[in-house]
């Protein structure tokens, strides 16, 4: 048996199945707060009669900016194809030289498949992260596909916007405004959602680094005059809660895959409000794949040598779709 059948082997459908669940389940805050629910597609395209039923409008494509059709099979059936990520990690001669050592010991080369699954799921998911934030800031899925011929292609998905409301002038620790005032602009958030049609439960804040740092400089003006008052106000570590209003800090950020520099998932200065309990979805759709049999699977992965006979690629693949009920969320730009 050659080298690279053996390495197949290693990574078959079943073998990776059994290495991740060794894995612990992946939480990433986007995905996790506001599109936890996960879907599996049996189909390499999606209906816009699904993508309706979360958004609430028709989404509209757009291929470097310019509006294309969807594509129809029939009158009254449109379709979207979003673009496979395919993330991969090489298994060197030299990493083949080191396994030998190990072959016979069942544990340990399930340990090293499950590494190694465990680095590409996080490729997938940290990308999939990184298209929902996109996609729950702007209501846009706007996300790069690589051409083959080198270059970048952009595809755009729009949702219809999330909407915006920031307040008449924004504020600054200079000028910190009373607790009632700010209380009132976040009822007033809710309400502008709510009128919408995006009402339903619990309404909450995902707050950028600098809005979340505004708000500590305020609440240490606020504690000191709202005690005994008729708003509440607490804080915890990353969190603060104004009269039932419960604000997280994100600080976190994602990487552009066109120039590689580090954007905020949530943009700094700003806070983004939602109904807990009308989240969005992540599409998983079937993967262009002879050897998985077009399967919907959030994650799949190839077996392949490099050329120059010095690697083996190890390339996962996965059709992710994150889809945000636009119509539940409100962007607000409150730092100045």
């Amino acid at each position: 048996m050659t080298i690279l059948a053996q390495i197949k082997g290693l990574f078959s459908p079943q073998a990776v199945a059994q290495a991740m669940e060794q894995l612990p389940p992946q939480e990433t805050t986007i995905i996790n707060t506001l599109l936890p629910n996960s879907v599996e597609h049996p189909f390499v395209h999606i209906g816009i009669a699904e993508l309706e039923n979360v958004v609430g409008t028709q989404p509209v494509v757009r291929r470097d900016g310019q509006p294309i059709p969807f594509q129809g099979k029939g009158d009254d059936v449109n379709l979207f194809a979003p673009r496979p990520i395919k993330p991969s990690i090489d298994i060197t001669a030299s990493d083949v030289n080191d396994l030998k050592a190990i072959w016979g010991n069942k544990v340990t080369m399930q340990q090293f498949v499950a590494r190694q699954m465990d680095k590409l799921r996080r490729l997938v998911r940290n990308t999939t992260e990184a298209m929902a934030s996109v996609a729950v800031t702007t209501g846009k899925l706007a996300w790069p596909s690589r051409l083959e011929g080198g270059g970048f292609e952009l595809y755009e998905l729009d949702f219809g916007g999330v909407k915006r409301l920031d307040p008449p002038a924004k504020w600054s620790t200079s000028a910190p405004p009373p607790l009632a005032v700010f209380y009132k602009w976040l009822s007033g958030l809710k309400r502008a959602v709510t009128k919408a049609g995006g009402g339903g439960g619990k309404f909450k804040f995902l707050a950028g680094e600098d809005a979340f740092a505004l708000l500590l400089a305020f609440a240490e003006n606020w504690k000191s005059t709202a005690q005994g008052g008729p708003i509440s106000l607490t804080l915890a570590e990353g969190k603060i809660t104004i009269g039932g209003f419960e604000i997280t800090e994100v600080s976190e950020e994602y990487q552009s895959p066109l120039d590689g520099q580090w954007v905020p998932k949530i943009p700094s200065k700003c806070l983004l409000g939602y109904f807990a309990q009308r989240t969005g979805k992540v599409f998983y759709l079937a993967i262009d794949s002879i050897s998985n049999n077009g399967a919907p699977t959030p994650f799949y992965v190839v077996v392949e040598q490099k050329p120059g006979d010095a690697a083996i690629s190890l390339i996962a693949q996965a059709k992710p779709l994150p889809v945000p009920d636009v119509r539940a969320m409100i962007l607000s730009e409150i730092a100045e």
